[in-house]
């Protein structure tokens, strides 16, 4: 599965080829995307190696990474289903990095929220959880198609911009 995006968010450009990895399905890869979208201002990067850098030493790779000037992690992004354990071990070992995760629905980022709480993870009010309104995912993944063009704004959590032909003006939920 790939997908080639033409994306033009607040008058800059960027083409950027999606392919999913193993058995990564289409969710996680629309995710990828709107996170993509939501943090295009700090030019994310997406499949870095495990040898990048900002993340020698990590066992995990991030779905999207943003760096500071000094290309340090500023910021590590997941999409989708992501474990306490793995977020635990983010938290404690990128105390200077944002670490965000993008999810499709509200109901799933409240469960992660409340999966911190039950696991006990110490620091996980710093874990920023951006969660699609109700009903707008499934409009979000019916517009992927092998081309995807997106022209608009992403600004302060939240889109107004038309992706292949469909209208999506809303705020993600933080949780």
């Amino acid at each position: 599965m790939q997908y080639r995006c033409n994306i033009q968010i607040n008058s800059s450009t960027k083409k950027l080829v999606l392919t999913g990895q193993d058995s990564e399905t289409q969710e996680n890869l629309s995710l990828k995307l709107a996170a993509f979208v939501l943090f295009f201002d700090q030019n994310p990067m997406i499949d870095v190696s495990l040898k990048h850098p900002a993340i020698t030493g990590q066992e995990f790779r991030p779905d999207l990474l943003c760096l500071t000037e000094f290309s340090e992690t500023a910021a590590w992004i997941e999409c989708g289903n992501v474990t306490t354990h793995k977020l635990d071990k983010l938290l404690r070992r990128n105390r200077n990095a944002r670490i965000i995760i993008v999810k499709a629905s509200v109901r799933d980022a409240r469960n992660l929220r409340a999966a911190f709480k039950k696991n006990d993870i110490a620091n996980s009010d710093r874990a920023e959880i951006y969660a699609f309104p109700e009903g707008t995912f499934t409009s979000w993944l019916r517009m992927m198609d092998d081309s995807i063009d997106i022209v608009g704004e992403s600004e302060h959590g939240g889109f107004n911009l038309v992706a292949n032909s469909a209208l999506f003006n809303f705020n993600f939920e933080r949780i």
